[in-house]
């Protein structure tokens, strides 16, 4: 009887170490996903494609690019610098210190175009590019984070208009250039 509760306990414990040791192994954590989105007034809107305009050098150290990243719903035309259909997009004036391109860095607002600085923001809801209609919201504070790997660039804003909304949103890809 005593090499039964023995041989009972033992089980027992190399069971529940067996049990607890791969208990984790199916609980790894995935990276979160890349989202192309903003959110503006409780309704998200997709971001797919990208745009990188170069309007040369401020005078003081920086250099303007403006970034419009853009819903699904329009078509760019790289050869011709247009911009066609209907959708929903965020456009960021943004300074940076180099003029080949934009730095890595958190761009915050403000009336000087400085290094690091954005001049200006804006979301664009239901937006028809050729008749020039839908719905401005123009963004008076916040920030931008950018980061580039190669050719894919990352944003993130966290933007807020005059009555304090928020405009919050990624995109991850890579920018056609003007």
């Amino acid at each position: 009887m005593k090499n039964f509760k023995l041989i009972t306990l033992i089980f027992i414990i190399v069971l529940g170490t067996f049990t607890i040791s791969c208990e984790n192994d199916d609980d790894a954590v995935a990276p979160a996903a890349i989202v192309n989105e903003f959110t503006y007034d409780g309704t998200t809107y997709s971001l797919s494609q990208g745009i990188l305009e170069y309007y040369g050098d401020n005078g003081n150290g920086s250099y303007d690019f403006d970034v419009s990243v853009i819903s699904d719903g329009f078509t760019i035309d790289l050869v011709n610098g247009e911009v066609t259909g209907r959708g929903d997009g965020v456009y960021l004036d943004l300074n940076s210190d180099n003029m080949a391109d934009l730095s890595d860095g958190t761009y915050i607002f403000d009336i000087n175009r400085d290094a690091y600085v954005i001049s200006a923001a804006g979301i664009l809801i239901d937006f028809d590019a050729q008749s020039q209609t839908g719905t401005p919201i123009t963004a008076s504070s916040g920030e931008v984070i950018l980061t580039k790997s190669g050719d894919e660039y990352t944003v993130n804003f966290d933007l807020f208009t005059a009555s304090g909304a928020a405009v919050t949103g990624q995109y991850t890809g890579t920018l056609g250039r003007f």
